[in-house]
């Protein structure tokens, strides 16, 4: 459906972990398919009973984190230049007042004995970053029971407690992935082909957004090439 009315590649996954919290017992499937020539975007639900693709009963924003009944959201979006895509890729992990890159007043932290990230302070947040996979990983604290000065440590074990749960490498020309502080299960993972951006919402985890990501295969409708 979403291949016949876009000009973006379209990926779909082979495998969805399963997940007890957001799959209702004895239920089904559920798509929202919104496409137009530049983007597309594809929703899995849990639902009950079936439901036909695009009802509008399935839920009105595709691609809302935290309903309890979302299992996935894939999207493409084809872009003017591939320094634009590149642009939004950075956008997933770094404010773009920080011009997408790592803070100079960034301090070293060692995450494991072959990992170090970047750790820096924001007047809301601690934010660390490392590389892993060929991905660029970004979380941040706060937690609204810490005290500022309590925010660097928790974010280092907050960041330590993730590492190895990359299932997939980065399959384009860059990728960065976002771990929630607020919902650490929700994970919004982005790459660049070229002058497409592929993401992926998923509410289980990284381990389960990059299972997905190492599973999506190119629709065989699709005639498309990035």
């Amino acid at each position: 459906m979403a291949a016949r009315k876009t000009q973006v590649p379209v990926y779909g996954p082979l495998r969805i972990p399963p997940s007890a919290s957001v799959y209702p017992k004895n239920g089904t499937l559920a798509a929202d398919v919104p496409a137009t020539r530049a983007p597309y975007a594809i929703s899995w639900w849990g639902k009950r009973r079936a439901m036909p693709v695009n009802d509008p009963n399935i839920i009105q924003a595709s691609t809302l984190l935290g309903n309890p009944n979302q299992l996935l959201t894939v999207e493409g979006t084809r872009y003017a230049t591939s320094a634009q895509a590149r642009r939004i890729v950075w956008s997933n992990v770094f404010d773009p007042k920080t011009h997408y890159a790592v803070p100079a007043s960034a301090r070293h932290v060692r995450l494991t004995s072959e990992i170090t990230g970047e750790l820096w302070s924001t007047r809301l947040t601690d934010d660390i970053v490392w590389k892993e996979r060929g991905w660029t990983i970004a979380t941040s604290i706060p937690m609204p029971s810490l005290q500022k000065s309590q925010w660097a440590t928790h974010a280092i074990t907050w960041a330590k407690s993730l590492i190895s749960k990359v299932m997939a490498p980065m399959p384009g020309q860059l990728g960065t992935i976002s771990v929630y502080p607020g919902n650490p299960s929700g994970v919004s993972v982005g790459w660049q082909r070229g002058r497409t951006v592929y993401k992926v919402y998923a509410p289980y985890g990284l381990s389960g957004a990059t299972t997905v990501v190492g599973s999506l295969s190119p629709y065989a409708a699709s005639p498309h090439r990035s």
